[in-house]
């Protein structure tokens, strides 16, 4: 009997990890605008290891919330791009602010959802799929702020 509750405890343990890390991936998938998907990996501490290749396949969006050299975005006047480099009002996303994103999503489902429909969204690349799922984020996430 011992066996079969060390057993659920470490399944149960190990299920709470995966969360967490499809939590981090989402949150850097969305910095990133490159959730990697399709295979899992995961080693425990005592040597062993899980693999699973059923999750969602690698989401790449084109949507990108945060540009920090904007000298790669050809849609930006070179003028103003020299004004933003000059004035370092572009900054790195520290890890606090990872941190902060990555619990958010990990512990509110509606943003995490949000989060996903953003990637899976610009994914597309569709002119009419692209608006309207974003006025779905926009009304989802104002509920989230209501409440």
């Amino acid at each position: 009997m011992k066996a079969i509750i060390l057993s659920n405890v470490y399944k149960n343990r190990i299920m709470k990890s995966f969360q967490m890390l499809a939590s981090i991936q989402q949150g850097i998938g969305f910095i990133n605008c490159l959730m990697i998907g399709d295979e899992k990996f995961v080693f425990d501490d005592c040597g062993g290891f899980y693999y699973t290749n059923n999750i969602r396949p690698t989401i790449k969006g084109m949507y990108r919330p945060i540009i920090t050299n904007p000298y790669s975005r050809l849609e930006i006047d070179r003028e103003t791009v020299d004004i933003l480099y000059n004035k370092n009002e572009l900054t790195r996303v520290s890890l606090e602010n990872l941190s902060n994103l990555v619990y958010k999503i990990h512990t509110e489902p509606e943003f995490s959802v949000a989060i996903l429909v953003i990637l899976e969204a610009s994914s597309i690349r569709s002119l009419l799929i692209i608006p309207s799922s974003f006025a779905v984020i926009v009304e989802q996430l104002s509920d989230i702020r209501r409440h």
